[in-house]
């Protein structure tokens, strides 16, 4: 049965989580924990990503449901062992966020553009956390590097650190190229070959690309290109180690068509 509205149909939603956490529920979902069951966020997650990168909004509205129901289930399964907070306690919590960090829109503050926003962002999350010592320190450790590289030159620019332009950040990439041509030892070459991928991710964000969507769609490129290569040796019989550098880059050429 479906609902009329996004509140019955939320609320529809932790009551399904609540029953099956319940005594009489299922056995399966009242083992979890909050630690076991953390993995199926990120894997709910990469899902989401993968259906929107390929447009299919059938597909994209049932893994999203799937992500929606992560942080519903956790809220549920810490409500029961400890009574911490519950699913609204987490809405509660978004919601205040987005009202006191969006004072342009909720407030009287003027803003000229998205830039100012961020800006404003940054100056508003530090004062809710003076603690902090760093406006990185908010990072999560467990980001994949090349998103974290991306996410650390987006935050730092909002404080103007930054290159002014995107031939400063190609200039930069240069030198570094040139540093890992002269790079000898393994601890050298690791410590170059770092900074040129961390200035390869700066370069996505001022090209306004996904640098992690950039080389997910380039490797699933290479894989496609690659087993047409192989599937094509196979109907020869050719086997893959005996082609010569050649005929290597022919079949390469071939597969881009």
């Amino acid at each position: 049965m479906t609902t009329n509205t996004a509140g019955e149909a939320f609320q529809k939603l932790v009551d399904i989580i609540a029953q099956l956490r319940a005594p009489n529920g299922c056995p399966w979902d009242r083992e979890q924990t909050p630690q076991s069951a953390a993995q199926y966020i990120i894997e709910e997650a990469f899902e989401s990503v993968e259906a929107i990168e390929f447009g299919d909004t059938k597909n994209i509205c049932e893994e999203l449901g799937d992500l929606l129901m992560q942080p519903v289930f956790q809220a549920q399964m810490i409500a029961d062992t400890s009574a911490q907070f519950t699913i609204t306690d987490v809405i509660n919590a978004i919601t205040q966020k987005l009202l006191v960090r969006h004072p342009h829109v909720f407030g009287e503050t003027k803003v000229a553009d998205s830039t100012e926003v961020l800006a404003n962002w940054e100056k508003i999350k530090a004062d809710e956390k003076p603690k902090r010592e760093s406006m990185l320190e908010g990072l999560p450790k467990g980001l994949p590097a090349l998103l974290k590289a991306y996410r650390i030159g987006e935050k730092v620019s909002r404080v103007g650190f930054d290159w002014k332009t995107t031939d400063g950040v190609l200039n930069k990439i240069e030198e570094e190229a040139k540093e890992l041509h002269q790079a000898k030892t393994p601890h050298e070459i690791e410590d170059e070959l770092g900074d040129l991928l961390f200035t390869l991710a700066n370069l996505a964000r001022h090209l306004k690309v996904d640098p992690e969507a950039a080389l997910r769609k380039a490797s699933d490129k290479f894989s496609k290109r690659f087993q047409w290569m192989e599937t094509q040796c196979k109907q020869k019989g050719t086997p893959l180690q005996s082609l010569t550098d050649a005929e290597w880059d022919a079949l390469w050429n071939q597969s881009k068509k």
